[in-house]
């Protein structure tokens, strides 16, 4: 998975921050470790971290349309 990285055995996720939102976060991407060094465990385990991190985004921008 492109969004996935093997640091030290552990794998973690990582996601880039949409430019519209960045200024929400101080900083360019979000990296979280998934405190597993087994691939298909990992994978799973990303999955619902950029899911929850979709989620996020889209709660920020909806929340940008309310206040425009």
């Amino acid at each position: 998975m492109r969004y996935m990285e093997k640091i030290g055995g552990v794998y973690r996720v990582r996601l880039r921050i949409p430019k519209d939102i960045k200024t929400h976060f101080g900083q360019s991407e979000i990296r979280r470790s998934l405190h597993t060094g087994f691939y298909r465990q990992a994978k799973s385990l990303a999955l619902g971290q950029l899911g929850e991190l979709e989620r996020v985004f889209m709660v920020i921008r909806s929340s940008l349309r309310v206040l425009s």
